[in-house]
């Protein structure tokens, strides 16, 4: 490849038209450090990390027939995982030569990978995936915020390049459409199209990327044109105003006061599944349908003095609208008890397990970091897939009643306070839809009740 493009330097009609060399597109994450096929073999010399050495070091040797000038062709490292595995890979490198005229490579796009929160399958639970599973037919379309594509630009997406725009490394958007999840194809309007076309450009120019391309050109489906086709879009929306960059505060509809917080790293593998809710979304508060005994095995949504309730978001626990979602139903388990049993404040501990599957076929339990100020560790409360519960370990917790007794058993519809496992730091949901382990000195800004707890327990479906 990089020959052919030498070739064209020598044709008056090719030449100065190649700017650049990807080596591979979107390599499978799996294979970052080491080639793992069970049918062929596991190899640590064979590897994304080992190709882009081998090929880096190659395409910038001035001894060889296919030396690529740094100063002339860039050579794009694209990159599926975390921006941090990346950037941490190459300041290990150090300050090679060949690493001159590299610029990585990020795609973002808003159809992939997105949480479909929808009601829990009474039999399987509700599948990672965009629609309900074969056990629930008919399928059920995934309805997602009118502004979730807003809030995902301007918020969320900044995010997944945020280590690279840190580090200072060039970076561009190798690929961006306008297919989404917010609206079908059927319903994609023009106006809607400009809006998030604009958005995104916006976005990039904000963040000082070196550019973006767009994917595609053009399609050869007339239908198509609507979500991936940049030649129609520009011929059918843009024939009267030009396409160029944008401001990113006047595109976005709201400050970025009004992002959710997704600054902790802990995050950063989660970001796809972020469905993301502008901070000024006035919520409908839930108000559970029952006030009788909550027994281990029930399930229930766990609301937050704003009206939003706790929810599975990858592997983060976070706040979002009520929406009866399976993501934001949770399996209470007592410790050593059986199903059936009554939840009895102070003395009992319990397990919070979300009411839904991730790929794996296990379920989501919520737990917290022991000792959240140690490396890699941190204050938010995850969502830990497993098939069983450990035992004594951080996704346990001790639940007490909100501004009442310390005594009786848990209902439907109480007030609680939720702790760690040791009694040593509360839970509670916070501004930016965090949910996390907090102290004192912290708890002004808490989304607790006036009237005592940081959580509300809703029967589900509640009202």
């Amino acid at each position: 490849m990089a020959k052919h493009i030498l070739a064209y330097e020598g044709n008056d009609c090719t030449k100065d038209v190649v700017i650049g060399l990807c080596p591979v597109n979107e390599a499978d994450q799996a294979y970052w450090e080491s080639w793992d096929d069970a049918s062929a073999f596991r190899s640590s010399t064979r590897s994304v990390q080992v190709f882009y050495t081998s090929v880096l070091s190659s395409l910038r040797n001035r001894d060889l027939d296919h030396y690529l000038n740094p100063d002339k062709y860039s050579i794009y490292l694209n990159f599926l995982g975390a921006a941090s595995v990346m950037t941490a890979w190459l300041d290990g490198l150090g300050s090679q030569s060949w690493l001159r005229g590299i610029v990585l490579d990020r795609h973002i796009y808003h159809n992939f990978g997105t949480k479909c929160d929808l009601p829990a399958d009474p039999n399987s639970g509700l599948q990672d995936s965009v629609t309900h599973g074969p056990a629930h037919p008919p399928k059920q379309a995934c309805v997602y915020p009118e502004d979730s594509d807003s809030c995902q630009t301007c918020c969320r997406d900044r995010w997944f390049v945020e280590p690279v725009i840190a580090a200072g490394l060039p970076l561009i958007v190798g690929e961006w459409s306008l297919a989404t999840l917010t609206e079908s194809q059927d319903t994609l309007t023009a106006e809607f199209r400009k809006k998030y076309f604009k958005e995104q450009l916006a976005l990039y120019a904000h963040v000082g990327m070196e550019g973006s391309f767009f994917w595609s050109f053009n399609m050869e489906q007339p239908n198509d044109w609507k979500e991936w086709a940049l030649v129609r879009i520009i011929e059918k929306d843009f024939a009267e105003q030009a396409v160029s960059n944008y401001a990113w505060a006047t595109m976005c509809p709201n400050s970025p006061s009004q992002c959710p917080d997704y600054s902790d790293a802990t995050m950063e593998g989660s970001l796809w599944k972020a469905t993301c809710e502008w901070q000024n979304l006035d919520c409908t508060h839930p108000v559970s349908t029952t006030t009788d005994e909550i027994k281990s095995g029930d399930t229930v949504s766990l609301a937050v003095s704003n009206g939003k309730v706790v929810y599975v978001e990858g592997d983060i626990a976070r706040l979002r609208c009520a929406s009866a979602g399976a993501y934001q139903e949770f399996v209470i388990e007592k410790e050593g008890g059986v199903l059936g049993d009554s939840i009895r404040y102070s003395d009992d501990v319990i397990y919070l397990k979300a009411d839904a599957k991730p790929w794996n076929n296990n379920f989501y339990y919520l737990e917290t970091d022991f000792n959240p100020s140690a490396e890699g560790s941190t204050d938010l409360v995850r969502a830990r897939s497993a098939s069983t519960t450990d035992s004594g370990t951080a996704q346990l917790f001790h639940v007490t009643p909100g501004g009442g007794t310390v005594t009786g058993n848990m209902k439907f519809g109480d007030n609680i306070n939720l702790w760690k496992l040791g009694w040593s730091t509360k839970i509670a949901g916070f501004p930016g839809d965090t949910v996390k382990q907090f102290d004192q000195t912290e708890a002004e800004n808490a989304h607790c009740y006036a009237e005592g707890g940081c959580f509300k327990v809703l029967a589900v479906p509640f009202a």
